[in-house]
């Protein structure tokens, strides 16, 4: 099948961590991930559950991310990390993003520049009257 990637925007909070474990719980929740499966298998019941009959095949969705929020690239093996001031700054030509400006960068894609190989991940944070306004997550799994 080959590696996907996603996107995904949320209300910000300060706790990034929170935020992208309240996110997967979602995403599982509404099943909006991948699943191969016979017939006559049951759905998973937990995130774990799901992660353990995908195997290296992934969800092909955030749901991957068991590393969580790390502070660099790839520190970690199925994390997501922030794009530097510098890079947002090169991205969206300042350090405040609107939602608009981030949500048509995610869904073009164009946020894999970032992330160098699959199982990783990025977010970015956009502002509304110079404040936080929502958190921005994109990258790359399954197999």
């Amino acid at each position: 099948m080959g590696a996907s990637g996603w996107c995904y925007s949320v209300e910000y909070e300060t706790d990034i961590g929170a935020v992208l474990e309240k996110l997967r719980q979602q995403v599982f929740l509404d099943g909006d991930y991948y699943f191969s499966r016979d017939d006559d298998q049951p759905a998973p019941a937990t995130i774990d559950e799901l992660l353990w009959a995908q195997g290296t095949n992934g969800t092909h969705s955030i749901l991957d991310i068991v590393g969580g929020v790390r502070t660099e690239p790839e520190e970690y093996w199925a994390s997501v990390c922030p794009l530097s001031d510098e890079q947002v700054l090169d991205c969206f030509g300042t350090t405040e993003p609107d939602d608009n400006q981030v949500t048509t960068w995610m869904e073009d894609g164009e946020y894999d520049m970032y992330v160098t190989r699959g199982w990783w991940g990025v977010y970015v944070i956009s502002y509304a009257d110079g404040k936080p306004a929502r958190i921005h997550f994109g990258g790359i799994s399954g197999d």
